[in-house]
């Protein structure tokens, strides 16, 4: 790419702010080497994304809804089919904005379905992100599910499932292209994948060769954001607890914490998803802080333990400033991520089903108390650094489009 002929870049997002959030680095990266970009999401993150001084496009209407059920009901595939299929109805829409900026090459979130649609369409060069680990086999169609699960959910969300299917054989009759699957509703690869771990955390990585890129951490600071948390000016131990802002744990988890640290000698401040009310908790103790969306970096530079359920945006931003944690997977590529975490030593595992007050309080204290875990938590961060983050994936971007 020629950075002085202001080319263009399209980035077609899987719209959900721990997609999101990783991208904003290789946005940096492309716009200072004066790339035009062009970024098609969703309203909520329209005022984010210019904030990094791209394009923004929005998606449409019917496509939020899916996206805002699929929060909502905690990752529904039914909301994944209507998404999809949303997506596919504005098709000539998004193809009339390929003709008005003429980009040189797209990229897109591995699952963003659309995006690999558009790029086929088009023949425009393409280059996938995953923002958490690559995965080429799934059960049905449905990566980290059991087989009795895949039955389950497929019997349950078939109207759903039978709508996307006969959309998407229409679509690929009329624009000629390959007929999507389930699957391509997680991962949608091309010849360059930029993978945001490291490839030794990446489970089966002697599947993966030279078409994925692991680039590491993608932890991009916040723009925009205030933070105003009085806790964290203090210098008592902060021990901050997240499970996202989508897939929260359950009110019990939250409520076992302020029982166990109302009184502790740390200061503690939790995310509490974005559908729980802080009302359901009343008067707070003085050391706790709660609220439904928090600017995570920020506090992860103060906090000294991280209580997460091992999300891989979560656990990269918490390796870049060297916060030890403790992981609780509940879904998805969390236990992976956890597992990963655990045989480095920078972290604990702990299952959900078995915590109880005495288990939480003895964890956090030991980990509090034995600086190991930091210790690993910054070899590890160093090994992230290595990988490049932004910078190299933007450079394998280039260099791809180069030889294509």
């Amino acid at each position: 790419m020629n950075s002085e002929n202001k080319e263009s870049v399209v980035l077609f997002t899987y719209p959900i702010i721990s997609h999101i959030n990783p991208l904003l680095s290789i946005i940096d990266e492309l716009v200072a080497r004066k790339f035009n970009v062009v970024v098609f999401s969703i309203s909520k993150f329209q005022s984010l994304l210019e904030l990094h001084n791209v394009v923004y496009i929005g998606y449409g209407a019917e496509a939020e809804n899916a996206i805002e059920g699929f929060e909502q009901e905690s990752g529904d595939i039914r909301y994944m089919f209507k998404y999809a299929t949303a997506c596919a109805e504005e098709t000539d829409k998004y193809l009339k904005y390929m003709s008005n900026y003429c980009p040189q090459i797209i990229i897109h979130d591995t699952m963003s379905l659309i995006g690999k649609q558009i790029s086929d369409i088009t023949k425009i060069p393409s280059v996938s992100i995953c923002t958490s680990f690559a995965v080429k086999k799934a059960v049905g169609g449905i990566p980290y599910v059991s087989r009795r699960k895949a039955v389950y959910i497929y019997a349950t969300r078939f109207v759903d499932y039978l709508y996307f299917k006969i959309k998407n054989y229409l679509f690929s009759k009329k624009y000629k292209i390959i007929n999507a699957k389930t699957i391509n509703l997680y991962f949608n690869y091309e010849k360059l994948n930029i993978v945001c771990a490291l490839k030794w955390m990446q489970p089966h990585n002697d599947m993966y060769g030279d078409e994925f890129k692991f680039v590491g951490e993608l932890v991009c600071e916040e723009r925009g954001m205030k933070c105003n948390i009085d806790l964290l000016k203090s210098d008592k131990k902060l021990l901050y607890i997240s499970f996202g802002t989508i897939l929260a744990a359950d009110i019990d988890f939250y409520k076992i914490c302020i029982e166990v640290f109302k009184h502790s000698k740390y200061n503690v401040i939790m995310n509490i998803g974005k559908y729980n009310n802080p009302s359901l908790f009343g008067k707070l103790p003085s050391n706790f802080y709660i609220a439904n969306y928090l600017p995570q970096v920020e506090i992860l530079k103060k906090a000294a333990l991280f209580i997460t359920h091992g999300g891989m945006n979560s656990v990269t931003e918490a390796i870049k400033y060297g916060v030890p944690m403790i992981l609780i997977p509940m879904s998805g590529d969390e236990p992976s991520v956890a597992k990963a975490l655990v045989e480095m030593g920078a972290g604990i595992l702990l299952d959900r089903s078995n915590i109880n007050d005495i288990v939480l309080k003895s964890t956090v204290e030991h980990m509090m108390e034995d600086d190991s875990y930091q210790r690993q938590c910054s070899i590890f961060r160093d090994k992230y650094i290595e990988a490049g983050g932004g910078k190299a994936a933007v450079s394998a971007i280039c260099e791809y489009y180069r030889d294509n």
